[in-house]
C-alpha cells in the first residue's frame, strides 16, 4: 500500500474534506502557519514560547512531546489548552503516523496546493 500525506494551511474545512475524499491520505497542518495563528493571539508571544511551541512541533516521541506541553501549561495555561485543540497528528511529529514515511513539518508546497482549491473553489 502506498501512503500519502498533505501538509495543509489551516483551513479545518479543507482537512475534513481530504479525509472524505482521500481516506488513505493523511492530512497534516504546516507548523509554520499553525504558529503564526498561535503568536498572533494575546498572551502567546514572546522567545520562551516560541521556543517550546517548536519543541513540541519537532518532539519525536509522544512522552517528549508531553513534556513539552507541560513546560507549556507553566508558561501559559490558555496557550496549552489551545494548541491541545489542534488534532497533534496534524502539526506534531511525535503523533505523525508510521504509515507515511515523512516527517515534515514545514512545506511551502502547501501553498501551491492551497492556492488551487481555492482558485477551483472559486469557479
Amino acid at each position: 500500500m502506498v501512503a500519502y500525506h498533505v501538509v495543509l494551511i489551516v483551513l479545518q474545512g479543507l482537512i475534513e474534506a481530504i479525509s472524505v475524499l482521500f481516506p488513505n491520505v493523511e492530512a497534516r497542518n504546516c507548523a509554520r502557519h499553525l504558529y503564526n495563528n498561535f503568536k498572533n493571539m494575546e498572551g502567546f508571544r514572546g522567545q520562551a514560547m516560541h521556543l517550546t511551541y517548536w519543541k513540541a512541533a519537532k518532539a519525536t516521541f509522544p512522552r517528549q512531546f508531553e513534556e513539552v506541553m507541560f513546560e507549556m501549561r507553566l508558561l501559559s495555561e490558555f496557550a496549552e489548552a489551545w494548541l491541545r485543540g489542534k488534532d497533534p497528528k496534524t502539526w506534531s511529529r511525535a503523533h505523525f503516523s508510521t504509515r507515511c514515511k515523512s516527517d515534515l513539518l514545514l512545506n511551502n508546497n502547501s501553498k501551491c496546493f492551497n492556492k488551487l482549491f481555492k482558485d477551483l473553489l472559486s469557479l
